[in-house]
Formats: structure tokens, C-alpha cells, sequence
């Protein structure tokens, strides 16, 4: 009898409940560890994803601004300006003092311009510059982390690193 016991045992290609039930324990340990921190690495690349879109866009108007791109109908000429609320920003184009939409761009719900910071940004036409140096904040409140753009009077745009606040 207990020859054919060994025998039914040592073919054995089954797992037990008791080491099914470790693996479960060890991936959801390993899942809970990782998950949060997987979370923050993603809003965390949200917030540069953004702040490096506004500075593209800052970027487009400057250019466009020093390259005097301007519509056919336009006589008066006043350069790009880019306005920056808490939530959005929007590309300008101004002909005659009128300033003209050319794209609205929206941030994330968890990311907002600093309201102490939130204003327009005018690139003068021809050398790109600007009439003072402008500095905007992003913050992120899922992570209390924030990045910060700054625009010189000679029209240097630079993307600070990421800090907490």
C-alpha cells in the first residue's frame, strides 16, 4: 500500500492550495508596494508632459513673432501673445490691437497655473522680446510638486526642475 502511495505522489504536476495561495500573497504584497509609486511616477510625468508643452507653445510665438508671421488682411502688426489662466493657456495672434485666438490649450484637472502668476505673455515682432521677465508656476496637487517657467526680457525661455511646494 504504501508502495503505490509513493508512487501516485511522485508523479505529482499539481500545485496545492497552500502554495497557490503564497503566490497570490506575494504578487499582491509586490502590486501594493509598486502601485502607489507607479502613480506618482506618472503624474510626475504629466506635470513635465505640460510645463514642456507651454514652453513649446511660448516658443511658437516667439518665433512667430520674430518671423512676422501674420495674416494677408493684417496692417498693424502686434507680435504673439500667449494668455495663461490657472487652467488653460491660449496662442494669440494681435493685428491692429485686436488680439485673435489661434489655439486654446487645457491643463489636466491636477495641474494649475499659480494664481499669483496666472497673466499674458506678449512677444514684441521682430527681436522676440518681451516688455519685463515673466514667470509662471505649474502645480501639481496630487503630488504637492511644482515646476517653474521662466521668460527673460531678451525672450530666453527655460523649464526649471521639478520642486516641492
Amino acid at each position: 500500500m504504501l508502495r503505490v502511495m509513493c508512487y501516485v505522489f511522485r508523479d505529482k504536476k499539481a500545485f496545492t492550495l497552500i502554495e497557490l495561495l503564497i503566490a497570490v500573497a506575494v504578487v499582491m504584497l509586490i502590486s501594493a508596494i509598486t502601485f502607489p509609486k507607479y502613480n506618482d511616477f506618472t503624474e510626475r510625468k504629466r506635470l513635465e508632459s505640460e510645463a514642456k508643452q507651454l514652453v513649446d507653445v511660448l516658443e511658437l510665438a516667439k518665433k512667430k513673432s520674430m518671423s512676422s508671421d501674420l495674416y494677408k488682411t493684417c496692417s498693424n502688426f502686434g507680435g504673439y501673445k500667449v494668455d495663461v489662466l490657472s487652467n488653460s493657456y491660449t496662442l494669440n495672434f494681435i493685428c491692429n490691437s485686436v488680439s485673435q485666438t489661434v489655439q486654446t490649450y487645457n491643463f489636466s484637472a491636477k495641474n494649475t497655473i499659480d494664481l499669483s502668476k496666472i497673466g499674458a505673455v506678449t512677444f514684441i515682432p521682430i527681436d522676440g522680446t518681451l516688455q519685463t521677465e515673466k514667470n509662471y508656476i505649474l502645480k501639481n496637487s496630487a503630488l504637492n510638486k511644482a515646476i517653474q517657467i521662466t521668460i527673460s526680457r531678451v525672450g530666453v525661455i527655460s523649464l526649471g526642475n521639478i520642486y516641492d511646494y
